[in-house]
């Protein structure tokens, strides 16, 4: 029985082929969505940390400091007092070679004589002299892949920019990676005492440690007693301080890729259902002849094994294919917001297929299991009857509602959960989609009731019989208007956050951003100017003719217990006062204690929210004289980075960090002058020297925009694939609907309907369809944006957005909906205007 049965379900699915790919690609488009998302930040992470390991080597420790430099002295103490032959000096900053646009670089100054405890399986050099002869020449070794990039050979020379300075080097030799790394293509190795010329530094950036517990315990103790500006720390900590900073980033984008996955259910259930549906008679005779309702279950659910493999197949090939192109949005958005990583190839994670492999299974048989359930426990004579899925689907209307509101308060309920837990706000949302999507048929029957005299009034009957035909398959229709629905949802709520912040942010660039020019060095992270100004530089600008008044800041970054710390120094100028917007508190009383006492600051709404800070708290920061307190007296707003800032006035930083260095100046133009001239001007101090980024208040702000927009591109891209699963999801209901009604289309004919009355009928059925759709999609995507800003966006990220009613957003919403619809409609519309009388009504 069960072979003939199988059969059978071949032949209906070999029947119906459109139904089959609309179903596959539905699954195929949500595990594809899941699976890309997946290796792209995978392949983000990857890449980085393969950076971080080609750096670091087999170390297990690093010596570093606050000030970003450590003297030369430390490094002969560890070894020859302390005994740790195991250590290693380094020398390390981000630059950019010229010829290869847009990818970071790692300069690594080494001994060579310290390495082989740490980096030695970078050092299978070839093709040249087999090591680097400290001091000669500006040598240096890159990969062969960069090496072939450059199109140079060894002993031909090539030239770096570090900070906008540019030096050039000489290739004596290159390396080929090695079997246990993906890849060095990143990595410029050059003698320590180069490196130093080349940076500027007067000490190292970092010293290497191979330690046991016994030396780390002894180094520590040696450290806090003689040399507190030194901080000893992990090199898993540091790795694991750089990840966290993309945790809640990835966190949302996963989040998003569901969203397709979500839509692509809704599709999986609806063609499942129709096939049910389309076969009731047949199922009826079947359960008749003494089949079982279990055997009929497993018969429904093993087409959707089907369904599911070959779309989890298809996915996963898709899903790789499109990874390769997010791969190329994720590591911008990261290099925007966070730091460089060059991502050269996707990696894919076996990890990853097996997740979307699995989902796209879940959602499958969960999808399929409703219907499969109704036809096995239907009776013969229920099952034979056209009109008891509807008749029972309109009797449930008010048990849905009540389920509805139940799961919607349970969702609440999640929401308001005092908890700082981003995975726990996306899985209060789910409650409130299973509650719209129950409700819907509902709201479904309201809109009907409200619409259809107009639609008789503006096209007569065809308008109401259009409206009605809705109501009447309503157990398909529901489903189809809700998949639409959260689609369009997701366009309209993601579109409202996402145009708030994009409000919020520029609103406070133009108050930031109250000075004519700008100037900083060149830097590869978009969001982040940490390559240092000299002194002298302010100076020299502060005494062109036309320049008012000059303000300066330096920001560095601490690594402290397990977490980053971005410091800012100010000069605290009166023009600056107006650049900070607190959150409570007097601003000029704030401004008075920071300047007053050394150890006070103010901290960014983002660090006080992620550290649990307030006006009041106190907070321990590494200097140079060792771990100090500084307490908070104020909180400001700040969109800069999501880590967060700690604020504080110049002359005390220079006391606690000993960095007198600039990473941006702002310039004041006295009325009357130039800004162009002036910018040349300024450009033309240091052209002989670096390069420097010279920008208009105005040409930072669009920069600082177009970042912006740049960061949201990848979400554009996931809110469109789940339109597209939407869409695939009316079109497979229009079709299913389309065989079903065949008979009706007959008999319409024989009532004298023309092939274009048809054909109007059944795309004004569907325009309404898509307008329905598109009036639930407002007020689910508008909670869907309260629910981002005040609760996603707060958890993720620590920011205090502004919510804002864009008409232009809800009318675009329902344009999509509609014109999907609309768009869906087209091929059955067709197809029925051409069904022929007597074959549609030879079996009446």
């Amino acid at each position: 029985m069960g072979s003939l049965l199988a059969k059978s379900a071949f032949r209906h699915l070999y029947k119906h082929p459109l139904q089959v790919v609309l179903t596959i690609l539905g699954v195929t488009l949500g595990v594809a969505v899941i699976v890309a998302i997946d290796l792209a930040n995978e392949s983000a992470s990857a890449a980085f940390k393969i950076s971080m390991d080609e750096v670091t080597g087999k170390a297990t420790h690093h010596i570093i400091s606050p000030s970003g430099n450590i003297p030369d002295s430390i490094y002969t103490k560890l070894r020859i007092d302390y005994g740790l032959r195991k250590s290693a000096p380094v020398i390390e900053q981000t630059v950019s070679v010229m010829g290869i646009e847009g990818r970071a670089f790692t300069l690594l100054g080494i001994d060579p004589f310290a390495e082989d405890n740490f980096r030695s399986h970078i050092y299978k050099l070839e093709g040249g002299n087999n090591e680097l002869i400290a001091g000669r020449n500006y040598s240096a070794a890159l990969s062969a892949k960069t090496k072939s990039e450059l199109g140079i050979n060894v002993n031909d020379s090539f030239i770096i920019s570090a900070g906008g300075k540019k030096d050039t080097l000489n290739l004596a030799t290159y390396f080929k990676k090695s079997a246990n790394s993906l890849s060095f293509d990143n990595i410029i190795i050059t003698d320590i005492a180069i490196a130093r010329k080349i940076t500027g530094f007067s000490g190292l950036s970092r010293i290497d440690l191979i330690l046991n517990d016994d030396e780390r315990q002894f180094l520590e103790n040696e450290l806090r007693k003689k040399f507190p500006a030194l901080q000893l720390s992990s090199s898993e900590a540091k790795k694991g301080i750089s990840s966290q900073m993309t945790d809640a980033f990835e966190l949302n984008l996963g989040a998003m890729s569901l969203l397709a996955l979500i839509v692509g259910m809704f599709l999986i259930y609806n063609t499942m259902t129709f096939s049910v549906v389309q076969r009731r008679e047949y199922l009826g005779l079947l359960r008749s002849t003494g089949v079982t309702g279990r055997e009929i279950f497993s018969t429904i659910m093993n087409e959707a094994a089907v369904f599911a493999f070959i779309g989890i197949v298809l996915g996963i090939i898709a899903g790789v294919l499109l990874g390769t192109q997010l791969v190329k949005m994720v590591s911008r958005t990261i290099n925007d917001l966070y730091f460089t990583v060059n991502v050269s190839e996707i990696y894919i994670s076996p990890l990853s297929l097996i997740k979307g492999a699995f989902v796209g299974l879940a959602a499958t048989f969960i999808a399929a299991a409703k219907p499969a359930l109704e036809a096995s426990r239907s009776s013969a004579a229920r099952v034979l009857n056209r009109s008891e899925q509807e008749r029972l689907s309109t009797k449930s209307l008010y048990k849905f509602v009540i389920i509805a509101l139940i799961m919607a308060a349970c969702g609440a309920v999640i929401l308001l959960l005092p908890s700082k837990s981003i995975m726990l706000g996306f899985i209060g949302f789910i409650p409130l989609i299973a509650a719209f999507t129950l409700i819907t048929p509902a709201l479904v029957v309201l809109i009907i009731f409200l619409i259809k005299p107009l639609a008789r009034n503006l096209f007569g009957m065809i308008g109401a019989m259009s409206a009605k035909g809705i109501v009447e398959r309503l157990s398909r229709t529901g489903i189809a208007i809700a998949a639409l629905s959260v689609a369009v949802s997701a366009v309209v709520g993601v579109g409202t956050m996402v145009a708030g912040f994009r409000t919020t942010v520029v609103h406070w660039l133009e108050m930031r951003l109250s000075a004519d020019i700008y100037i900083s060095a060149p830097s590869l992270v978009s969001s982040n100017n940490v390559n240092p100004l000299e002194q002298e530089l302010k100076s020299k600008i502060n005494a062109l003719e036309g320049i008012k008044d000059t303000d300066g800041y330096r920001r560095i970054e601490l690594d402290y217990k397990g977490r980053r710390i971005n410091v800012m120094a100010g000069e605290m100028k009166e023009q600056s006062k107006s650049k900070f917007l607190f959150t409570g508190g007097d601003k000029d009383e704030i401004w008075e204690k920071l300047k007053s006492g050394k150890n006070k600051v103010v901290v960014s709404e983002v660090f006080a929210y992620k550290n649990n800070l307030k006006t009041g708290s106190t907070l321990e920061m590494p200097t140079v004289n060792g771990v100090k307190t500084f307490e908070v007296v104020g909180v400001y707003y700040d969109y800069s980075t999501d880590v967060g800032l700690v604020s504080i006035y110049r002359p005390w930083f220079l006391e606690h960090f000993r960095d007198s260095s600039y990473s941006g100046i702002a310039a004041y133009i006295k009325e009357g002058y130039n800004q162009d001239e002036l910018i040349s001007k300024i450009e033309n101090i240091t052209k002989d020297e670096r390069d420097l980024m010279v920008r208009s208040n105005t040409e930072l702000l669009d920069n600082s925009v177009m970042i912006f927009d740049r960061t949201f591109l990848i979400t554009n891209v996931l809110q469109i694939l789940a339109v597209i699963v939407a869409f695939i999801g009316i079109l497979s209901t229009l079709i299913s609907l389309q065989l079903e009604r065949r008979r009706e289309a007959g008999v319409l004919r024989a009532l004298g309907f023309t092939p274009g009355n048809i054909r109007f009928h059944i795309i004004l059925q569907t325009a309404i369809t898509g307008l329905i759709a598109g009036i639930l999609s407002l007020p689910l995507g508008n909670l869907l944006a309260v629910v981002l800003i005040y609760i996603i966006n707060k958890r993720s990220f620590g920011w205090t957005l502004q919510y804002e009613l864009l008409p232009e957003l809800q009318i675009q919403a329902l344009l999509v909906s509609i014109i999907a619809a609309v768009l869906a409609g087209l091929y059955p519309a067709y197809k029925m205007s051409k069904v022929k009388v007597s074959e549609a009504l030879k079996s009446e």
